[in-house]
């Protein structure tokens, strides 16, 4: 099973589910450095939807990074694939609608000891308030369906304090502001999370 780079290289095409529509296969069309090691695979596709209502739209791709040391007890996280979904609903009553997107790619590096900040970056482009919560990676099925893999927050693979030393680490996301807030690591690794 090959993970990183090699993994990344090699992922030439995605398996997409349109609801009950799928798989249908994405090329990749375009690898782009984002630094720090790190690329994004881009894919197109296009779908046309049978009619109006609520359609999940799910993605799934193989092999995660090795050694993730919250996922799965840290065991075997190559063997994991990527699942990520959405709902996409239909209704020409709502009017038109645009995605937001995350402008900042999640590709920070964090300190021990030393309070870590992410933010996305969010835009929408029809002005929407945004709102942010935590959800529990998941991994693919099959047919379009995900299932959580098994997770614990970054601070509770080693529980330390938080920078200043004064209280047990935490770990969130502000719902209104976006910051992805880890105060602080106590142990150097990877980790993965999802939002």
């Amino acid at each position: 099973i090959e993970t990183g780079a090699i993994a990344a290289d090699q992922a030439n095409d995605v398996q997409f589910y349109f609801g009950s529509v799928g798989p249908i296969l994405a090329k990749r069309l375009k690898i782009e450095n984002v630094g720090n090691g790190t690329t994004r695979n881009i894919y197109t596709i296009i779908h046309t939807f049978p009619a109006a209502g609520k359609y999940n739209i799910s993605v799934t791709m193989d092999n995660r990074n090795d050694n993730t040391l919250n996922l799965n007890n840290g065991l075997n996280t190559n063997s994991l694939n990527f699942y990520v979904h959405s709902i996409l609903e239909i209704n020409a009553s709502l009017g038109t609608n645009q995605t937001p997107v995350l402008l900042n790619p999640p590709i920070d590096v964090a300190a021990v000891g030393v309070r870590y900040i992410h933010n996305p970056n969010a835009y929408d482009a029809d002005g929407d308030s945004l709102s942010y919560k935590m959800f529990v990676p998941q991994q693919s099925i099959g047919k379009g369906n995900g299932e959580n893999i098994i997770y614990q927050h970054p601070n509770n693979v080693a529980p330390g304090n938080n920078e200043a030393g004064t209280s047990a680490a935490t770990f969130g996301i502000n719902a209104v502001t976006g910051d992805l807030i880890w105060d602080a690591p106590a142990r150097a690794g990877q980790y993965n999370v999802a939002f």
